[in-house]
């Protein structure tokens, strides 16, 4: 297999892309075993979109899904706890961050925007609804240069209080959409409140007041630290089929009943 240089890539507007769409599995982790020796990084993060032209900024600041308003989105946050108690025991010892990614998980418009660890789980998602997949592609960002530009630490958060340092307390500036907000965004480690995390090696990236993506914030600061993989939409589903012959499906990232059901579906989908 060809040898991936700088020169398989150009700079389109705030972000690098390849400049060949990506046709294969084995293409595409040659593309991310380059991007990981150029960052000289084995801990990059991924996230699969349907479509190239999705931006980098979480729900709450798309202006289709929800009108921002950081009043409303303060008290979006204590209005969801206060029922969610009930519904489960172990809720009750929630810290603030859990509560937040719980709203993110059940769908409430938040400041987190998802990633994975894992650069096969965000290639199966950026091919997981073969109907609306247009134009998939793969982000892929350094999370501890990104933290570094934002607010000059070089680590990635954790939001457990079991395991935080004093690096970590950084953190509590971003939980709250109030005057304390921090305007540009950072990479954190989420605690895993279910299968589904874990299942999917998720992380966040919590948002602050400015509404840029990710892409524009790190075009502006450096222009080699976020770079969009652009996948030939005409092998969607032979990739996704591969994927699920290796051990990433449907099931396997979402590990319960409606993810076991989904799965069947499409295995028994009528040819």
């Amino acid at each position: 297999m060809e040898k991936i240089t700088e020169d398989f890539f150009e700079q389109s507007g705030s972000k690098i892309i390849n400049k060949e769409a990506i046709k294969s599995i084995a293409e595409y982790l040659n593309y991310i075993d380059y991007l990981n020796k150029k960052w000289r990084n084995h801990e990059l993060w991924y996230r699969g979109v349907l479509n190239k032209d999705y931006k980098l900024v979480p729900s709450i600041y798309r202006d289709e899904i929800w009108k921002y308003n950081i009043t409303f989105a303060y008290n979006l946050f204590n209005e969801f706890i206060r029922p969610a108690r009930s519904f489960n025991k172990d809720y009750v010892n929630f810290n603030k961050w859990e509560w937040y990614q719980l709203q993110q998980h059940y769908g409430l418009p938040t400041r987190l925007l998802d990633w994975t660890q894992g650069s096969l789980i965000a290639l199966y998602f950026s091919v997981r609804k073969l109907e609306h997949s247009i134009s998939p592609s793969v982000w892929v960002i350094n999370p501890f240069k990104l933290n570094y530009i934002s607010i000059g630490i070089n680590k990635v958060l954790y939001t457990d209080k079991l395991i935080q340092d004093k690096d970590d307390s950084i953190i509590e500036k971003f939980i709250y959409d109030d005057k304390d907000l921090q305007e540009y965004p950072v990479a954190i480690l989420p605690t895993y409140l279910d299968n589904r995390l874990s299942s999917q090696k998720s992380t966040f990236t919590v948002h602050g007041l400015s509404r840029d993506g990710i892409e524009q914030f790190l075009f502006k600061n450096n222009k080699n630290n976020v770079v969009q993989l652009l996948l030939d939409p005409s092998q969607s589903k032979i990739i996704k089929d591969q994927l699920s012959e290796a051990g990433i499906s449907e099931y396997t990232l979402f590990p319960d009943l409606e993810g076991l059901s989904r799965e069947l579906k499409y295995n028994y989908r009528m040819k």
